[in-house]
């Protein structure tokens, strides 16, 4: 331990009658104190090594609060970073700026997963410029496990040639666990939920029915599910024995019979007999092109400058939800300060409130939502941390009654939100990189790619499975989808049916660098795959 951490049961004592701060979950625990008065610090407390085998991803969990003392002119903060076979990589990050004012933050949970490359090390790293404004971070109860895994991974359908499929095919998606699990898992083919059971204990398995509408190429599937503690594991998209199905559901090409001979016995010209042995027929079969596999290429990206770049799209009532919204980015911010905004179709001024929008504010990224019902406190709004430099899916939904917000997937926090959303007095634009308040602009410092706006609630699982993958244009509830693939130009695509396409204001491309990739088909014209040909 660096600095002013120690470990023990109590920290502040504040005069008065008011209690004295405990420290742990339940005590003791790990506290960075704020005394003796640090300036221009940074401090850290760092596990020795952890032996994790050869697992290549490991969760991460562990309590912490933060103990405030007062607003003042000083920048405190706490970095949660890890070693494993090369630099110190920082996965969440809490920062108390001069402009949040109080903000005692409950001791909660928070979690994170790693990739492990030999040895595996933990740290938690204070730093500021003033350690008086801070009574203390606290850290307890920190836990590393092994994630759940599936150990056998096959895909077939019911064809004779289980490798192959058309329309109307039966396909069976089987798969174990090396562990019991806390509910059913959610499997996904092309897109489509797929009805599961259970075999006994570890073996499952999912089915689905080819469909027409399914393109040609190997079926695309995810599957995620969650163990008996909890513990979700990395969404699986591969079979483990290299087994594929691939679908060829275009018509079979015509196909003309030029010269017959006959062969064996007495041979005459164009005519069969008696003596004939065989005939032999001139066939002219044309190359199918079927879809064997996809090649990928890492997709593009929106960079904004965190001065003034805005994808600036119309404010149509399709995103005017009533109760029940979904919002779904990836984003990779370099840096964030107070009210710098991912996006924005909310008013706050004043006492003129309106809409949603993802702002930044003391220690994380939150959901602004204003309904017929709730005061706005930002504070108190379901608030998620990001890593710097690196790709994080976040997301957010609304069902009348609570907000949740979820990062990777995983659900992070919530709030109650009773109540209609009001949008009396919204803006007239919905923005991408940046949020107002009070008449003055905060501007988002990294990339943003694949925002979704559904006008449904999606569940933490179709989050899950959806965030890595392109999703169909035309699923349902779903009202803007800005996929930001082009590379070029001064405009962000919409893919829905709305065409409501963003006008770049500033933001510049970034090509190959993206959470999601282009999928590009790869053919083998040389294969006819579910068809014969009949004479």
């Amino acid at each position: 331990m660096e600095s002013n951490w120690d470990v023990g049961s109590l920290g502040y004592d504040p005069p008065g009658d008011d209690p004295q701060h405990v420290v742990g979950d339940p005590p003791p625990g790990a506290f960075f104190y704020w005394s003796p008065t640090l300036n221009d610090y940074e401090g850290a407390m760092t596990t020795p090594v952890i032996n994790v085998g050869d697992e290549p991803q490991v969760l991460v969990e562990f309590f912490f609060e933060l103990d405030f003392y007062s607003a003042g002119s000083a920048t405190n903060g706490l970095r949660i970073e890890y070693l494993s076979g090369g630099d110190w990589v920082t996965v969440l990050s809490y920062e108390i700026s001069p402009s949040a004012g109080d903000v005692d933050l409950s001791g909660r949970y928070e979690s994170f997963t790693a990739d492990v490359n030999g040895d595996f090390r933990i740290r938690w790293v204070a730093y500021g410029t003033n350690s008086t404004y801070i009574n203390s971070w606290d850290v307890d109860n920190i836990r590393v496990s092994t994630l759940p895994k599936l150990t056998y991974v096959n895909i077939e359908s019911s064809n004779e040639d289980p490798s192959t499929a058309y329309e109307g095919t039966y396909i069976w998606l089987n798969f174990t666990t090396d562990t019991e699990f806390l509910f059913d898992p959610y499997v996904q083919i092309n897109g489509n939920p797929c009805n599961i059971d259970n075999l006994g204990y570890s073996n499952w398995v999912a089915y689905y029915t080819v469909q027409e509408s399914d393109p040609d190429g190997p079926l695309q599937f995810t599957i995620d599910f969650t163990d008996i503690n909890g513990i979700e594991g990395k969404t699986v998209k591969e079979t483990t024995d290299e087994s594929t199905v691939i679908v060829d559901n275009s018509v079979p090409p015509s196909f003309t019979v030029g010269a017959v001979t006959a062969a064996g016995g007495t041979v005459a010209s164009e005519i069969w007999n008696s003596t004939n042995t065989e005939i032999q027929l001139e066939v002219n079969i044309p190359e199918d092109s079927a879809v064997t596999s996809f090649s990928y290429t890492i997709g593009n990206s929106l960079l904004f400058n965190g001065m003034n770049d805005e994808v600036i799209i119309s404010g149509i009532t399709d995103y005017q939800a009533t109760d029940a919204l979904t919002i779904e980015a990836w984003i990779k911010p370099n840096s964030w300060s107070d009210f710098d905004g991912i996006l924005n179709y909310a008013k706050d001024q004043g006492a003129s409130e309106a809409g949603f929008g993802f702002v930044y504010f003391a220690t994380g990224w939150r959901f602004f939502l204003k309904t017929t019902s709730n005061s706005i406190d930002y504070i108190s709004m379901a608030e998620v941390s990001t890593p710097s430099g690196q790709w994080t899916h976040l997301a957010a939904t609304y069902d009348g009654e609570k907000v949740r917000i979820y990062r990777n997937g995983s659900v992070i926090d919530s709030t109650d939100a009773m109540g209609d959303i009001k949008w009396s007095g919204a803006p007239s634009d919905f923005k991408l990189g940046s949020f107002t308040k009070d008449g003055s602009t905060g501007y988002f410092d990294g990339q943003i790619d694949d925002v979704r706006i559904w006008n449904i609630v999606r569940t933490g699982v179709q989050i899950k499975a959806s965030r890595e993958i392109t999703i169909d244009k035309n699923e349902s509830g779903l009202v803007g989808y800005w996929q930001m693939d082009a590379g070029s130009g001064g405009t962000a695509t919409d893919s829905t049916s709305a065409a409501n396409h963003g006008i770049i204001n500033g933001a510049t491309w970034v090509v190959e660098d993206s959470p999601l990739s282009f999928q590009a088909p790869v053919y083998d014209t040389g294969v006819i795959v579910g068809s014969a040909f009949q004479l």
